[in-house]
């Protein structure tokens, strides 16, 4: 969130907390990819959260997310548990897609080697 640790650790994360940064970011992918700045919207995906057994990180990086507005809205945050329900299910549909991780996620099911997750509410955009 741009708060914490020393000067050197915090310019690591300069996309999100440097406003003229993200908005530079957000008209180059616009204009770039032919959309409206407000139809751009910045995502963060976490591979892992600090703090993982106090819980306390997630819910602070998520809240304040949803308090910066870039291009179309709010920063969105997704975390590992969210991207695997998603590339669970998109392995899960009969439909081929020639891509080594979504075919390795079948292989694997097939063989009965995935725990079940509950993919409910999840959508593939």
């Amino acid at each position: 969130m741009g708060t914490g640790g020393d000067r050197r650790f915090r310019n690591l994360y300069l996309l999100l907390n440097d406003p003229v940064i993200r908005s530079g970011v957000v008209s180059s992918a616009a204009e770039r990819y032919g959309y409206a700045e407000d139809q751009v919207r910045v995502r963060l995906y976490v591979g892992r959260f600090a703090a993982p057994v106090k819980h306390t990180h997630e819910p602070a990086i998520r809240a304040w997310a949803s308090t910066q507005i870039v291009g179309g809205g709010p920063i969105e945050v997704y975390g590992l548990p969210d991207v695997i329900q998603v590339v669970r299910k998109v392995a899960g549909s009969k439909t081929y897609r020639d891509n080594p991780v979504l075919v390795t996620m079948k292989v694997l099911d097939a063989a009965g080697l995935l725990a079940n997750t509950d993919t409910s509410g999840v959508t593939a955009d």
